[in-house]
């Protein structure tokens, strides 16, 4: 946004402002589908078929973590996500909630682990 960096890889929520205030142009999304909030802006996988890619966040905790505290964080943190003020600032900032059990949220870390590991050996990127 200073004008020092090419491109940047990040998410909406975090440029929103830039994007909307002419400072920073938007090229693409990487997710499946176009955001609904710029439905003119391509996806990356219009132009690399295959490519998906999101910015996510989660809530962890301690492995051993007593069962009840688990549903009960997860009831309350879904209930501010699902929250109509939640959802308006979010909207606003070009994010897309998306809530799921805390058994989908497994099979997403597993299905992500999976995925990135792939890029990761394809690459033959290895850790310093």
């Amino acid at each position: 946004m200073a004008g020092h960096t090419q491109i940047y890889l990040g998410t909406l929520v975090t440029v929103m402002s830039a994007i909307n205030s002419g400072r920073l142009r938007l090229i693409a999304v990487g997710g499946a589908k176009r955001n609904p909030n710029l439905p003119k802006v391509p996806t990356i996988a219009e132009s690399v078929p295959g490519y998906e890619s999101y910015i996510w966040w989660g809530i962890f905790a301690p492995n051993g973590t007593p069962a009840a505290a688990i549903a009960r964080m997860h009831a309350e943190t879904s209930a501010v996500v699902t929250s109509p003020v939640f959802m308006k600032k979010l909207d606003e900032q070009g994010g897309v909630p998306v809530t799921m059990s805390t058994a989908e949220f497994g099979k997403l870390m597993v299905a992500e682990t999976d995925k990135w590991l792939q890029v990761i050996k394809a690459a033959g990127i290895k850790g310093e």
